[in-house]
Formats: structure tokens, C-alpha cells, sequence
């Protein structure tokens, strides 16, 4: 593979992308992380300058520096995200940024990105969780979420956003003919069965011993609420 095409992992939120970004990190892959001193930090530069506080779209992103401290917070269990942005330079895109990108933003706008030329998507990996824990999720388990303002809306409303993404990523995204696998969660960090089928269909080159271990070091079946 290369870093020239992309892994992306993406998905609602609150359905495992940054648990599943972890998890292939402790494999060995090329994700932009490294895990030292009990944080994830980040190896490439990126500071969000302006975000769509509707939707969660990333709209500007400065590449100067890398950001200092962990970009995991255990408090809400997410973060690990990769950020490409309409600004972006695609060369840098596709020489400075990781083979695997988790961002689940890229589900609903990623599609804009491939038609600008910024972004080559070898596979998108769109991990699915029921929409009504999903919204539960966001509303009671993240009320402190303060980078992601769109959490905050009614149950009723995160539902119908979270199914408009789901709907716009399989549409745009398919007929585009990009590849996609659909990770079930929370199946995927209880059944390691399943999640070593899904992962070695995506990466047939990587040795499943090793990510094996890497989900057994990082799954944590009690941080699944809201089931």
C-alpha cells in the first residue's frame, strides 16, 4: 500500500472509530498516532482554525506545527483525529498525512474532498452502531462536549442527523465507487472473531497475530454504554 491512497475510518461518532484507530496503531500501521506517556499524540501538524459548529464540517486547518499533549480525552472516550480540510494541499495530503485517517466527519463531506482532488480513498471503513444508542450517546453521555456543539440538540434531532450522514456517506460514497466495509459496533470490540475477519478483508497484508494483540490490549468492553 502507500500513503498516496487512504484508509479512512469514519462513521456517526460514538460507534469505535477512536477505539478502532488505537487498536491498529498498537498493530503497527501508519495512523498519524503514537502512544506515549498514557496519552495518543499526534505526528503530523494540524490546529483547527474554523469548524461548522451545524454539522461538525472542518473547514480550516493551519499545518505549522504539530500540537503538543494527548488528542485522546478519556473523560468522553473520543478523539485520534486526523483532520483534511478544502484548503488542504493535496500533495501534502497524500505525502504527509497517514495511510489510515480516523476522522467520522469525512463520512458526510469526505465525498467533496475526493471530487476536489484532495483526497485518494483506497477504503472507507464506516463503523455503524444503532442510531438510537448513537443518540443517546451524544446527548446524555457527552453533555460537556464542547468542540461538538451538534451533540447538543434533542434525541430526536441527533437521530436525524446522525441517519442524514449514514445516508449521504453510503450514496456519495458509492456512487463513486469507492470500497466500503461496514464495522459493526459494539460487536467489534466483544467478538474478536468477527473483528479480525472485517480487518483482515481490509488489510489482507497485515499478520492477524498482531492484530490480535493490539485489540486485546485495547478493547475495554466496560467503556460501551448506552449498548
Amino acid at each position: 500500500m502507500g500513503r498516496e491512497r487512504k484508509t479512512i475510518i469514519a462513521g456517526t461518532g460514538r460507534c469505535g472509530t477512536s477505539c478502532l484507530a488505537q487498536v491498529l496503531t498498537r498493530a503497527g500501521m501508519d495512523t498519524g498516532l503514537v502512544e506515549r506517556k498514557g496519552g495518543w499524540h499526534l505526528t503530523v501538524p494540524q490546529r483547527v482554525l474554523r469548524v461548522d459548529q451545524n454539522d461538525g464540517r472542518v473547514l480550516s486547518v493551519a499545518r505549522d506545527r504539530v500540537v503538543e499533549g494527548s488528542v485522546f480525552s478519556p473523560q468522553v472516550n473520543a478523539g485520534c483525529e486526523i483532520l483534511i480540510c478544502p484548503e488542504d494541499d493535496p500533495e501534502f495530503v497524500k505525502h504527509e498525512l497517514p495511510e489510515v485517517i480516523k476522522d467520522p466527519r469525512l463520512a458526510w463531506y469526505g465525498h467533496e474532498l475526493v471530487d476536489a482532488g484532495i483526497l485518494d480513498i483506497r477504503h472507507l471503513i464506516v463503523c455503524l452502531r444503532d442510531l438510537n444508542s448513537v443518540a443517546t450517546s451524544k446527548q446524555k453521555g457527552m453533555p460537556k462536549h464542547d468542540t461538538g456543539k451538534w451533540y447538543q440538540h434533542t434525541f430526536e434531532k441527533i437521530y436525524d442527523i446522525s441517519a442524514w450522514q449514514l445516508g449521504v456517506c453510503v450514496a456519495e460514497m458509492t456512487t463513486r465507487e469507492i470500497p466500503m466495509t461496514f464495522l459493526r459496533f459494539p460487536l467489534f470490540v466483544k467478538d474478536e472473531s468477527y473483528f479480525l475477519r472485517k480487518m483482515m478483508e481490509i488489510f489482507p497484508d497485515c499478520v492477524p497475530s498482531a492484530l490480535l494483540s493490539a485489540w486485546k490490549a485495547t478493547v475495554r468492553k466496560e467503556l460501551v454504554h448506552f449498548p
